[in-house]
């Protein structure tokens, strides 16, 4: 990199130089030379996706004159979404690579925009819309981040949709309560159908123990409710087999059970699990100072 072309002079011959002692050379035919400022392929998608996102939000909503986000009503949701997932796929089409950083950049873009409508949030915005309208744009904008992050499930993210939904979910409790379940409901599936792809077999085919991408989702099934809870069997297929736990898999169980009648052979499991490990280790403690007194002992005799 160099502001002067007089530079570039002086330095191809050092580097020419160098690479000679290790029989290399630089081959001028296969040389290109760019000038600021630098456009690849990462940076044509990524143009392309923020327009596209920005041509998103305005169909879903605009600012007011007091700076909030009010929702615009969707006709035809599902349109939409194709829509915008078939735009990031031709913007990415030229660098895959690209992909995976334009999901965590979408989740992270509908996280912001979700809290921001989450906290502008008032009898005003909720009078200029009917509840019906409200509860379209937040489904569309979650199944938009549900399907970017089966794509790529990264930690960032997951916590990303952890915060929607806990968002989410106290506007529609605390404003908009007769559409409560409607969106938990969707929520819920989205969850369900996330366990359910191959993304996520990959994932935790990947890893000797449950994900923490895995990990944040079923917390974040437990702020739905009582009402929404997952069958034990689900759990115990999405946690490690033939295994014992790890420490973050037996207080996500744990939480995720809490004070629920419907996990008691997990929770028994997890139970004996942490007692025989809490056996174990007094064993474990009572062999080791045995020993060192044993060594002592030897120390002084002799």
């Amino acid at each position: 990199f160099t502001l002067d072309k007089n530079h570039i002079e002086i330095i191809t011959p050092i580097i020419e130089d160098f690479l000679n002692k290790y029989n290399f050379s630089l081959n001028e035919r296969k040389s290109n030379h760019y000038e600021h400022p630098f456009v690849t392929n990462k940076t044509k998608s990524l143009v392309s996706i923020k327009k596209s996102l920005n041509e998103l939000i305005e169909r879903l909503a605009f600012i007011t004159e007091e700076n909030y986000y009010s929702v615009r009503k969707i006709r035809n949701s599902k349109k939409i979404i194709t829509g915008f997932i078939n735009e990031i796929k031709s913007a990415c089409i030229e660098d895959i690579e690209s992909y995976n950083l334009a999901c965590a950049f979408i989740i992270a873009s509908i996280t912001k925009l979700i809290l921001s409508h989450c906290n502008s949030f008032n009898n005003e915005l909720k009078d200029n819309n009917d509840n019906g309208t409200i509860r379209a744009f937040y489904t569309s904008l979650i199944t938009l981040a549900f399907h970017f992050f089966t794509i790529s499930p990264t930690h960032t993210s997951s916590i990303n949709i952890c915060r929607i939904i806990h968002s989410s979910c106290e506007l529609f409790e605390e404003e908009i309560e007769d559409e409560e379940n409607s969106i938990k409901t969707h929520i819920y599936k989205l969850c369900n159908d996330f366990f359910e792809s191959s993304k996520f077999k990959d994932l935790e085919t990947s890893h000797t123990s449950c994900s923490l991408e895995t990990l944040n989702i079923i917390c974040s099934v437990k702020r739905l409710g009582s009402n929404f809870e997952l069958p034990e069997q689900k759990l115990l297929e999405i946690l490690p087999k033939n295994k014992e736990l790890s420490y973050f898999e037996i207080i996500c169980s744990l939480y995720y059970i809490g004070d629920s009648g419907k996990y008691v052979n997990l929770k028994s499991n997890i139970t004996k699990q942490v007692k025989n490990s809490m056996i174990l280790k007094k064993a474990l403690l009572k062999a080791i100072c045995f020993s060192t007194y044993l060594r002592a002992l030897i120390l002084i005799q002799k």
